[in-house]
């Protein structure tokens, strides 16, 4: 499933979820606390390393201008139905 519309960041997403896949099967599937702690750490320093792909991409990707594309905008203070 492709979550990102950037390749880069697709690849670095993909990679970070077979981290946590492999880390979960050693943690709770073989109980293997050795390697699960060694599998932790990779996927921990891969989401650090995306978060700031993420960060450099909306800082300098002209898509993102001020990070409005992300969010969404408030509806009202009544809420969504206007009765």
């Amino acid at each position: 499933m492709q979550l990102y519309n950037e390749p880069h960041l697709q690849r670095k997403s993909d990679k970070c979820a077979s981290l946590w896949k492999e880390w979960y099967n050693y943690h709770y599937g073989l109980k293997d606390y050795v390697r699960s702690k060694r599998m932790r750490e990779k996927w921990c320093k891969c989401c650090d390393d995306f978060s700031i792909m993420l960060d450099n991409e909306l800082k300098t990707n002209p898509r993102y201008n001020n990070g409005r594309y992300l969010l969404r905008e408030p509806e009202s203070k009544e809420g969504p139905h206007k009765d």
